[in-house]
């Protein structure tokens, strides 16, 4: 009969030396979650870098023009938080609430811009389009508006061959940007692509509170 005390079938030493395989198994999980934090944190600090250097580029190189949109768009660069605009505008997860994010900034504070700028559609269509000149990305990239087509005055830049179109940006609503990418993410066709200069946005979650957003624009809640 042996002398060896069992627990559970295992002696006493076999149950240390799986203590201490255990012990030296949880330390190594968490060196690997200290590194992969560690790692993240650094890849969060290089993207940061990364988007107050674009900031700065923009505000050195952008030249909207002398109409209204334009210095409208300069207006908005110049104002102290534009970082932070930047960033909440970037969180947005969807066009509507962007378009809406940013025109209600201007209402609110650059009401000498917006109150001539959003009554014609076509002051409001420029104004939105060069916004992508500051990383505020509204309208689709494929849309074009410099020297487009004398009918129309929009050009639709998603094909090898430039169109006309008549869709003011919006490519959340159009059937053609939706199949041109859906054709391009199965790989029928190879689509260019823009030249854009947003980023995308570095915090995942959004910044903004849309429902009171859409309370502002709805006329509901109280608003100084």
């Amino acid at each position: 009969m042996s002398n060896r005390q069992e627990f559970f079938g295992k002696t006493f030493e076999e149950l240390i030396i799986e203590g201490e395989k255990e012990l030296q198994r949880l330390a190594e999980e968490e060196a690997k979650a200290k590194g992969k934090l560690a790692e993240e944190l650094r890849k969060k600090q290089e993207q940061e870098a990364a988007r107050l250097e674009e900031l700065r580029l923009l505000r050195e190189r952008v030249d909207s023009g002398t109409d209204i949109t334009g210095l409208a768009v300069q207006a908005i660069l110049k104002l102290p938080d534009f970082d932070r605009i930047h960033r909440e505008f970037n969180s947005i997860p969807d066009l509507l609430n962007k378009i809406m994010y940013i025109d209600r900034l201007m209402y609110e504070r650059l009401t000498e811009y917006a109150a001539g700028m959003f009554m014609d559609p076509q002051k409001s269509l420029r104004f939105h389009y060069n916004l992508a000149q500051i990383g505020l990305q509204v309208l689709c990239p494929y849309l074009n508006l410099v020297n487009p087509n004398t009918t129309t005055h929009e050009d639709c830049t998603i094909d090898e061959e430039v169109t006309m179109a008549l869709c003011g940006g919006r490519y959340d609503i159009c059937a053609i940007f939706k199949d041109r990418m859906m054709r391009a993410a199965q790989g029928q066709i190879k689509i260019r692509l823009p030249d854009v200069k947003v980023s995308q946005p570095f915090d995942q979650e959004c910044l903004v509170d849309l429902r009171d957003l859409d309370d502002w624009w709805k006329g509901e809640g109280k608003y100084e």
